[in-house]
């Protein structure tokens, strides 16, 4: 037998806030994505949504990609932290509305893409991995967790919504964890993302490099027919059983209080909750001091949105995303927690009684005359 070479094919500078390979041990591979902003923990902006469209879309058509594996460069300390919001309300405000638009239009597409991807991709979701970052690998075939992993959708803290598709596919996952999730922002770290069925399996981040090369070995096999079944055994081989960190307690309060019908029960059963875990302690804590608003239409969604498809609920959250973009309590938001940091938002509404009907239903609405993500997912006929 020859010896068999990686051929490794980077063709990115360092400065490119997205890198892709080909590593391949035949004629075909493995596509590799790796998310290169570390100084601002892998937010990711337009431009790095505009480089991810562009290579999956080769990379469809591509035979030489059998399969693609999406993570952060080595040594990165989270793997995504989400949209790069604090940037784009920055420009927003400097250049005005076409600036959000454009952005949320191409976050959405791509998370959209990602559901719909006909070859497999596994995301490594090592690190810190939060809001966008989430939306990203949800879509993905198989989702990793390390116990490096952090993973949150904290948008209410910002006074804007759980979006990427959370308002969906956050119901995915084990109830009324979802629920729990989009509205606290609570932080689970890998095991307990894996426990509720929001990450498929959890890896020791020591066996991250064994599992790349056997990812490799699966990838150069010539039977393109059975790859997923294929990835999928080679990646069960190396996840192991974590222990959980959530006590027996902290998911009797959870459960108890965020399967009540109505918000303003669930907010008076969490806020009057008693012996609560330091973890779940700092959750409420953080779940107080998020936008009131915010905090409603998250909840109106999750109703509004039950049994759409993550496409139709992404042209619904970008109506949402741009009116949100067009009004104080998103601006607030960042300035308050991303800009000047003092954590005091001013909010619209002080406490969820405060929040008229009116003021959430209009939040289902952009005021534009076109949807631009509807317009490029008609592209593929979504």
């Amino acid at each position: 037998m020859t010896q068999s070479q990686v051929e490794s094919q980077k063709d990115n500078t360092s400065i490119s806030p997205v890198l892709f390979g080909l590593e391949s041990l035949g004629a075909r591979g493995l596509g590799t994505i790796e998310l290169n902003r570390p100084s601002v923990l892998n937010a990711l902006n337009t431009q790095a949504y505009e480089l991810l469209e562009a290579r999956l879309r080769d990379w469809l058509i591509d035979d030489q990609v059998a399969a693609v594996l999406l993570s952060a460069t080595k040594g990165a300390k989270a793997f995504c932290a989400g949209g790069d919001v604090k940037g784009l309300m920055l420009k927003t405000k400097q250049s005005g509305l076409e600036i959000a638009k454009e952005f949320f239009t191409r976050e959405y597409f791509v998370d959209g893409f990602m559901h719909h991807y006909k070859k497999p991709v596994v995301a490594l979701c090592d690190g810190i991995t939060m809001g966008g970052g989430l939306g990203l690998a949800a879509g993905a075939f198989y989702r990793i967790a390390t116990e490096r992993t952090l993973a949150a959708m904290p948008e209410l803290s910002i006074g804007l919504f759980p979006d990427v598709g959370a308002t969906r596919f956050l119901q995915n996952v084990q109830a009324p964890y979802g629920l729990f999730m989009g509205l606290t922002g609570a932080r689970l770290n890998g095991a307990d993302a894996v426990r509720i069925g929001l990450m498929d399996g959890f890896l020791p981040s020591e066996k991250i490099r064994h599992l790349r090369a056997d990812l490799l070995r699966v990838t150069a096999g010539p039977d393109v027919e059975s790859i997923r079944t294929s990835l999928k055994s080679a990646i069960d081989r190396h996840c192991t059983k974590p222990s959980y960190a959530m006590t027996d307690g902290d998911r009797r309060i959870i459960e108890n209080a965020f399967s009540r019908e109505s918000l303003l029960e669930i907010d008076a059963a969490f806020m009057n909750a008693r012996g609560l875990s330091p973890w779940l302690e700092e959750t409420r804590a953080r779940y107080a001091v998020g936008s009131p608003l915010s905090r409603s239409v998250f909840f109106a969604a999750w109703h509004k949105h039950k049994g759409l498809s993550i496409v139709e609920t992404l042209k619904r959250e970008w109506e949402m995303a741009i009116h949100f973009s067009k009004n104080r309590e998103f601006a607030e938001g960042v300035r308050a927690v991303l800009i000047d940091k003092d954590h005091a938002p001013r909010w619209s509404y002080s406490r969820l009684t405060e929040v008229p009907t009116e003021a959430v239903e209009a939040c289902f609405h952009s005021g534009e005359s076109k949807n631009l993500l509807a317009e490029k997912f008609s592209e593929f006929g979504w």
